[in-house]
């Protein structure tokens, strides 16, 4: 077995359904292991690794408690953490090569301005106003994902997974991106690497976007699609790309790019 692998986790079929879906994505572009932690008795047969687990009984406001916990049972030594709802649109091997200089990796999340405003308790988080992060770490210390987490598997690694872990059920904060950010701000032997944006997107249009202005600023990686879990991910990805599998993604042409601006600076002139 490879030394790296992804991993996710899922408690109920309705996790395990997406969890499958973002697997076949993986294996579409890669040649890696692919494992789940869950309690379902068959999950099916795309994983390589399946490790039986017993949900924690914690209580609804903390729904991510099994995911900290999934964190720290990854039989992996350089570990992918992925949430079940993601989409993978290229080959991402490349992110594993990032463990052999970084201790983790990680995304900034979505929201940011937001989330900083609900974790400080300036705004209403689920109905009440609750302060889950010290005011001493700055706003430019931005939120971290927690869906997209590449790790190590070193014993200074999992004592800060089992240190968030802790917190958050202490906290009992709904989001763990704040329990991570504040980690984070207050370990000091963590070496860690922020990904860029290609690797967390969370929209179809951000694709869209990316595409129409053909990939000069990079060709989309990871899709996080929280906010779009009623729509068919695959069928739209394929849809974007104009092709009935996303097996090759458009290489940004950097002419083509030029001559389409010329082009409508000219006939700006004229309006």
């Amino acid at each position: 077995m490879k030394n790296y692998g992804v991993l996710y986790v899922a408690t109920n079929s309705y996790y395990l359904n997406q969890a499958v879906l973002s697997a076949r994505s993986v294996k579409r572009y890669c040649d890696v292991n692919v494992g789940i932690v869950t309690n379902i008795v068959n999950p099916g047969e795309i994983w390589d690794v399946v490790l039986k687990y017993q949900p924690l009984e914690v209580g609804k406001d903390i729904y991510m408690a099994d995911k900290l916990r999934a964190l720290t049972l990854s039989p992996f030594e350089k570990t992918l953490y992925l949430d079940a709802d993601t989409y993978i649109m290229t080959d991402i091997i490349n992110l594993f090569h990032l463990l052999d200089r970084f201790d983790m990796v990680f995304a900034h999340g979505h929201n940011r301005n937001e989330r900083f405003l609900m974790q400080t308790g300036r705004i209403m988080a689920n109905g009440k106003y609750t302060k889950a992060v010290d005011d001493s770490i700055p706003y430019s210390f931005a939120p971290i994902q927690g869906g997209t987490i590449l790790y190590n598997s070193g014993e200074h690694i999992k004592t800060f997974l089992g240190n968030v872990e802790k917190e958050y059920h202490k906290k009992r904060y709904f989001d763990d991106q704040a329990v991570i950010r504040e980690q984070l701000w207050n370990c000091k032997d963590i070496d860690f690497y922020i990904m860029p944006p290609e690797y967390n997107f969370n929209t179809i249009g951000q694709i869209k976007r990316w595409r129409d202005m053909n990939y000069r600023e990079a060709r989309p990686g990871i899709l996080h699609y929280t906010r779009e879990k009623n729509k068919d991910i695959a069928r739209c990805v394929n849809k974007i790309y104009n092709i009935d599998e996303v097996d090759k993604l458009p290489v940004f042409d950097l002419n083509k790019y030029r001559i389409a601006n010329i082009i409508k600076r000219f006939i700006r002139r004229f309006k």
